[in-house]
């Protein structure tokens, strides 16, 4: 079925996914939407949240795609139900990565770095409640990182006084894991080394949500063959700072197609 698989993110985070995909699926075409124009959603209410997403979630169906693939762990974790509700197309949604991070840690100590909005979610907590009496956790919202991360802003000294301010607690508390609970944070894997004073095991799940869409695709029998991978990539954002975190990743500059539309602002 020759049809684009569609990714959706508040902004630059999903792109972390999409490479893994692009990679993964090279036969696959995609299209890609990132709302950087309204970003960040984690301070957004559910219903702004709900608001922005169904327009994007119109987008893509309107482009034909065969699946959708909500990059954003807010969204998941806050209405991804409602949307399965609403749309008649297989749509994935980020893993909580709770249980690789419990199965990695060896002194059961884990810190949660994630946006206000996934960490006041129900999917989060009652994800986490699967293992509160199993292993320590200490939650942290990334508070700027979002929008840091939207302006490039990374391996610059503001970044790192940011992390070093929030992560102090779980450095006290000696985590020895950390889950990314916002696909942006994956752009901060090296900066975030370099911040804890000791190795730490570093948890994102871009290959658990890869093996799922490929299982899916299979399953469903959604498989593309035989056809030249398309990438559309639409911003609601500034194209040269796009262009300019596209840099960090290893997408086929080749196929890549960029749209620009108007932030839907509501």
């Amino acid at each position: 079925m020759n049809r684009p698989i569609g990714i959706f993110d508040s902004g630059v985070g999903g792109l972390t996914l999409l490479d893994n995909l692009v990679k993964a699926l090279p036969e696959e075409s995609f299209e890609y939407y990132g709302d950087s124009g309204n970003c960040p959603y984690g301070t957004k209410t559910i219903e702004e949240i709900l608001s922005h997403t169904i327009t994007i979630m119109d987008y893509l169906t309107q482009k034909n795609c065969k699946m959708i693939i909500v990059a954003c762990n807010t969204i998941t974790t806050n209405i991804i139900a409602q949307l399965r509700s609403i749309y008649n197309v297989p749509i994935v949604g980020m893993e909580p990565g709770t249980k690789p991070a419990y199965m990695h840690s060896t002194n059961k100590r884990i810190g949660i770095l994630a946006t206000a909005g996934t960490i006041n979610g129900q999917l989060y907590n009652k994800t986490l409640d699967n293992f509160n009496d199993k292993a320590f956790f200490i939650s942290q919202i990334g508070t700027g990182l979002v929008e840091l991360i939207e302006k490039d802003v990374i391996e610059h000294a503001a970044m790192k006084e940011q992390l070093s301010l929030l992560l102090k607690p779980m450095i006290e508390s000696q985590i020895d894991t950390l889950v990314l609970g916002c696909t942006h944070y994956n752009y901060l894997i090296h900066v975030l080394r370099d911040v804890f004073p000791y190795p730490i095991e570093i948890i994102d799940t871009r290959d658990a949500v890869t093996k799922h869409v490929q299982r899916l695709l299979q399953d469903n029998q959604l498989t593309s063959t035989g056809s030249e991978q398309i990438v559309t990539i639409t911003t609601t954002g500034n194209l040269e700072m796009l262009n300019q975190i596209l840099k960090r990743l290893d997408l086929p500059d080749s196929n890549i197609h960029f749209n620009k539309l108007p932030a839907d602002k509501k």
